[in-house]
């Protein structure tokens, strides 16, 4: 056993199963999208979506690419996995109709999400009644 990972053995010291702990919060991560709330009711994963990015930074910070233009702002987390994005702003780089219609869709549901869960290396952004606003799958 290390400080971060417990290794069970069979005999003759062959592994028989290694565990690693999970993320503990948001600080410090980087995530690549994997679906999008598209505003009317359904998450969508297309050939776009994988370049849209959130990063949670230890200082509050949020940055992110909504598939055109760098996103930033800042995040708090509080109680029993809620969290607050704030001051969302992006650059204004003019982008084809389909980036543009992803965007403001990834844009409207950050600013609807307020509950976040980790489970492994997925993270689900939910609203108030518990819709899924982004899925992503942890960056690197």
């Amino acid at each position: 056993m290390t400080a971060d990972t417990l290794t069970l053995t069979g005999t003759g010291s062959t592994t028989l199963l290694t565990y690693s702990a999970g993320l503990a919060g948001l600080e410090g991560t980087s995530w690549t999208a994997t679906g999008i709330n598209n505003g009317a009711g359904g998450v969508e994963n297309t050939a776009l979506t994988e370049h849209v990015t959130a990063s949670f930074g230890p200082d509050g910070a949020f940055r992110g690419f909504g598939g055109c233009n760098d996103l930033s702002g800042t995040y708090a987390t509080t109680g029993a996995n809620e969290i607050r994005l704030t001051g969302l702003t992006g650059t204004r780089t003019s982008c084809t109709a389909d980036v543009d219609t992803l965007e403001n869709a990834y844009v409207a549901a950050l600013g609807r999400t307020t509950k976040y869960e980790i489970s492994g290396d997925t993270l689900t952004l939910r609203d108030a009644d518990g819709a899924i606003q982004a899925t992503y799958r942890l960056a690197g």
